[in-house]
């Protein structure tokens, strides 16, 4: 079984603007979170109660791009 969790997509910080465009493009509006994950070491454990957990999409419609 596949467990209902986000998705993670791994690209090149140069490639964040082109990965959201495409996603934009391609998903239907409103279907899914796409979610940034660029952070500073120090400030990437509150991205998580910050960003992810502000999400209004079931965790399978989360896209996160770091």
């Amino acid at each position: 079984n596949i467990l209902s969790k986000p998705f993670v997509i791994v690209c090149l910080i140069n490639l964040h603007t082109q990965w959201s465009c495409e996603f934009e493009q391609f998903l239907k509006q409103h279907t899914f979170n796409i979610m940034p994950y660029i952070r500073k070491y120090g400030t990437r454990k509150d991205w998580w109660q910050d960003i992810l957990s502000k999400s209004k999409q079931h965790t399978h419609h989360q896209i996160i791009l770091a």
